[in-house]
């Protein structure tokens, strides 16, 4: 009977113990982002990034409806949890400006971390340090300081990985940066403003470089105008392919749409390679 009377105690104190728990998880939404930016693609790539920091910091309950945008009206929802999360994205001249809400949707309390960047290509490199100073900002009303990440520093006798060859690079005539991070992918910053996101991986040393974003004249700056507008429709996907990684340097090939010529006069394209070297 003692036995019995202690398994049914231990069962009442679990139960209560997780309905206690169930409780005091903090419900949220994530909801898509309020932006002006032009290619969704990267816009995904930056949500996707800020969900994954939110979630891994295990604070809330989170569900998914990114393929809906904040608006005001989802505050006196019934179906709107006690939390909401989103982000205003929007480009200032030659700024760009983040703003992260964090909302109380029963006090209507808006907390808000804002930060402005040189580059969109910051916003997504700064996720983790952002949403841990929102979170700081939601638990104590101080923001934190951000921490400088370190890159790393491959050489010829390092086991090629992700995490080793992220950072920002340079190399070409035509792009400004090149932004490549732990989690594969990244983005390349023309000098023309345009932003090409991509996808990396690695694969017996060799790092591939595949652009993912939609088509985009910008991304043959080469080319006359008219033939950059063409080669858009063709919807080719540029990619550098590197075998030869040290000392910060990575030798390859870019796979892209190279000009065909007649009489020194640029006719018209073809797929084509060129030899390049990225250096950080």
């Amino acid at each position: 009977m003692p036995k019995k009377k202690l398994a049914f105690a231990i069962v009442i104190f679990l139960t209560f113990s997780f309905l206690f728990t169930q409780e005091t998880v903090l419900q949220l939404d994530f909801y898509g982002s309020i932006s002006d930016v032009e290619d969704t693609n990267t816009l995904h790539l930056t949500e996707d990034l800020f969900y994954t920091q939110l979630v891994s910091t295990r604070r809330f309950a989170i569900k998914d409806i990114r393929n809906t945008v904040f608006n005001q009206k989802l505050l006196d929802s019934p179906f709107t949890s006690d939390y909401i999360f989103y982000m205003d994205i929007s480009q200032k001249e030659s700024e760009w400006s983040c703003v992260l809400h964090l909302i109380n949707k029963n006090s209507k309390q808006d907390i808000t971390l804002s930060r402005d960047y040189v580059g969109y290509y910051k916003i997504p490199m700064e996720a983790k340090n952002s949403v841990l100073a929102l979170l700081s900002k939601f638990d104590t009303g101080l923001v934190t300081d951000d921490t400088n990440v370190l890159e790393s520093t491959v050489t010829s006798t390092d086991e090629v990985t992700l995490e080793k060859i992220a950072g920002t690079w340079n190399g070409e005539d035509a792009i400004d940066k090149i932004i490549l991070m732990k989690a594969g992918r990244g983005f390349i910053i023309y000098k023309n403003g345009a932003s090409m996101s991509v996808n990396i991986t690695i694969k017996d040393g060799v790092v591939t470089v595949k652009q993912v974003a939609n088509s985009n004249a910008s991304f043959y700056p080469d080319l006359p105008r008219d033939l950059a507008l063409i080669s858009a429709t063709k919807n080719y996907k540029i990619s550098w392919i590197f075998s030869d990684i040290k000392n910060n340097k990575m030798t390859g090939t870019k796979y892209t749409l190279i000009p065909v010529f007649s009489e020194k006069k640029i006719v018209s394209v073809e797929q084509g390679s060129i030899e390049i070297t990225w250096e950080r």
